[in-house]
């Protein structure tokens, strides 16, 4: 890709900042030589099970060791109780992160 593109940038995507889980990976491509520009990470309270200021504290952990920019690629909040066709959605609450769900009559537009 950088002999087609030199200006591009390679992120390497983890589904979680878990310290655990981002040392384990990213030691492995280190140890490999794999080279890469961006950590990317997924911040999904419900599943990684930590709020938004403990997913912060854990990128301080681990990020002076790779000394590479961290850019949260993908994350969910449950916002609603139903998807617009009226179905629960894919989260059942938020996790220990606190964002209220909207209950009662209000509706999202779709």
């Amino acid at each position: 890709m950088k002999t087609v593109s030199p200006g591009t940038k390679v992120i390497l995507h983890v589904n979680t900042p878990k310290s655990g889980t981002v040392t384990w990976f990213f030691d492995l491509m280190v140890s490999r030589g794999v080279k890469w520009d961006v950590i990317g990470c997924s911040y999904y309270p419900f599943w990684a099970e930590i709020t938004s200021e403990q997913a912060r504290a854990q990128i301080e952990q681990w990020q002076p060791r790779y000394n590479k920019p961290v850019l949260i690629m993908e994350t969910g909040y449950n916002w609603n109780p139903t998807t617009c066709s009226g179905w629960p959605g894919q989260l059942s609450n938020n996790g220990p992160e606190f964002f209220p769900v909207l209950r009662g009559d209000r509706k999202t537009s779709c």
